[in-house]
């Protein structure tokens, strides 16, 4: 099986067993639901992340990493949300945003994109490592490498504010 393939089979798998768990099944009851497959390219798709209808995940068609998108309430297109010559990773989604990193200035930095605006934001333009992005309504979490030790950062949406959430204490 080609890596394609197996891409394909996990996120395939991934909603048959969503449309299954939407459906209220009980742990006795007979699971029913539907496959769909929402992508064919050649290449690994990997990281699928699910929030509502919006299925997002980090593909390597291009030979390197970029962000798509699949809308299930209106299916048959998928849509690159960031792509470029460098690798767009670790992508998460809430409600209509979806974050990432971003390596376009050859170090992570995190992103944030609008589904509703179609507007990508940086997040983060620190000249250390950013990774590992999380979302949840307003609130953007990642791992943080600036001071020289790795910490966890939050960014509040609504407010503009950035606050350092863990931070090593010396003795």
């Amino acid at each position: 099986m080609r890596h394609g393939q197996f891409s394909i089979l996990f996120i395939s798998v991934i909603l048959f067993m969503v449309t299954c768990a939407s459906a209220g099944s009980d742990a006795g009851e007979t699971l029913k639901g539907s496959e769909q497959e929402i992508n064919s390219a050649f290449g690994n798709q990997i990281s699928p992340v699910i929030s509502g209808n919006y299925v997002v995940w980090q593909d390597e068609r291009s030979g390197n990493s970029d962000i798509y998108m699949y809308d299930l309430s209106v299916g048959k297109t998928e849509l690159a949300l960031s792509s470029g010559a460098k690798d767009q990773m670790e992508p998460a989604i809430s409600g209509s945003r979806v974050v990432f990193s971003d390596n376009i200035r050859s170090n992570p930095d995190i992103y944030m994109y609008d589904l509703n605006s179609k507007a990508k934001t940086q997040i983060t333009s620190d000249s250390i490592s950013q990774t590992e992005p999380s979302i949840s309504g307003d609130k953007i979490v990642w791992t943080d490498r600036r001071n020289q030790n790795t910490d966890i950062y939050m960014y509040d949406v609504s407010s503009k504010k950035e606050t350092r959430i863990t931070s090593v204490m010396t003795i």
